[in-house]
């Protein structure tokens, strides 16, 4: 009978112990992958990082939770490209990374520590960080309607400007303001589920620049080494910009300069190394604005190192040749 008692005694502390909390040494909650009782997930994004260190694990809580951010963002700007773009093509999937950056940037600013929990067998530190939706969200916002202000002012600049070139500037900086935006409002929907009204839509800005850029001659000229080869380059560039080429004359030119040195073969590899030079001119002669680079080839044999050589000059001029022009107008735009 005794026994029977004891048996029974044990089964019901074997039960009793089965419906209680973890033990501690399990840590809490967050550890072990579940939601934290104190920050739930509907009003904080959160992160857990582990290490032998506090400060580490910490640091590793952080980039945790700007990785998931990240992915969290690209995926909803790939969705969004797909469902605004259609007709018109998507952004290029090259520019993702960009645009998270700037994102996680400003709205990872209000990051805090929440938990901190230590193995009492390992010694391990386990760091909760959380981020409040609401409040990174009103950072968002706050910045979304700077980057508005700014393009309303560069709209205002546009419609004031005599000159054509200063008009194109303006509207270049406004338009750039409104990208960003755009990718604040993504962030703002990862954390909130809901954007904020647009006022300026960059399609609108982006084909306002389009139309006036092409407005604009451009006569092309090119001196120094292989000005021939570099003129056609320039060119194309011009062209692919959306301005246009004027070969009369123009009231602006693109002038280029290449001077190209043959340092001849050393160790085996013939070398070639020079500068390009690009100047926005009026036509009376008054240079707007200039860019240099720096060019190099090198390769077994003088041909391909001179092709290396020139090939480098087209990168220069081809790689986001609006921009550049918008760079060189805007030299003298303060």
């Amino acid at each position: 009978m005794t026994r029977i008692v004891l048996t029974l005694m044990l089964l019901v502390l074997l039960a009793g112990c089965a419906g209680r909390d973890p033990s501690p040494t399990q840590g809490p909650e967050w550890v072990r992958g579940e939601e934290p009782a104190a920050y739930p997930r509907a009003q904080y994004l959160s992160a857990v990082g582990s290490a032998d260190q506090r400060e580490l694990a910490q640091d590793r809580a952080r980039a945790e939770l700007a990785r998931t951010f990240e992915v969290r963002v690209a995926a909803t700007t790939r969705q969004e490209d797909r469902l605004t773009f259609d007709a018109g093509g998507t952004r290029h999937e090259g520019m993702v990374g960009q645009q998270v950056d700037t994102r996680t940037e400003v709205t990872l600013r209000g990051v805090e520590t929440g938990e901190t929990w230590r193995d009492p067998d390992s010694g391990r530190y386990h760091v909760l960080v959380v981020l409040d939706r609401q409040r990174a969200a009103g950072a968002l916002r706050e910045g979304m309607a700077g980057l508005d202000a700014a393009t309303s002012r560069h709209l205002q600049q546009a419609d004031a400007a005599a000159d054509p070139l200063q008009a194109i500037a303006a509207l270049a900086r406004g338009l750039e303001a409104q990208r960003q935006r755009s990718e604040y409002q993504q962030a703002l929907r990862v954390l909130t589920g809901a954007g904020m009204a647009v006022r300026h839509q960059p399609a609108v800005l982006e084909a306002r620049l389009a139309a006036e850029a092409e407005a604009i001659p451009f006569g092309i000229r090119a001196r120094g080494d292989h000005a021939e080869r570099v003129a056609s380059t320039l060119q194309a560039a011009v062209a692919a910009a959306g301005f246009r080429v004027d070969e009369g004359e123009g009231r602006y030119w693109l002038e280029a300069e290449l001077k190209l040195e043959d340092l001849g073969q050393r160790e085996g590899w013939y070398w070639q190394r020079g500068s390009l030079t690009l100047q926005l001119v009026e036509a009376g002669g008054e240079a707007r604005g200039e860019r240099r680079w720096s060019v190099r080839g090198a390769a077994t044999d003088r041909a391909t190192a001179q092709r290396r050589a020139l090939d480098q000059v087209a990168e220069h001029l081809g790689g986001d040749p609006r921009a550049l022009i918008i760079a060189l107008a805007a030299a003298q735009d303060g």
